[in-house]
């Protein structure tokens, strides 16, 4: 994994949006996957989602960062 990151990454091609890793960039959600609110996010009527990882950036997040 690359670095955290503090919010959802979003990328466009041609106008469709996709949500990326926040870790590794990996394309994890397309635009007809999206929830209502990350539709908010990228419409900009939200400020601020949380990120997301894929599996394997998840697994070393944890990895690094235990819970009890």
């Amino acid at each position: 994994m690359k670095k955290e990151r503090e919010r959802l990454v979003v990328k466009f091609n041609n106008g469709r949006g996709a949500i990326l890793c926040s870790g590794c960039r990996m394309i994890l959600k397309i635009g007809s996957e999206f929830t209502p609110e990350e539709t908010q996010y990228i419409r900009g009527e939200l400020n601020h989602l949380p990120p997301q990882y894929c599996e394997q950036c998840n697994n070393e997040l944890l990895k690094e960062h235990p819970t009890t």
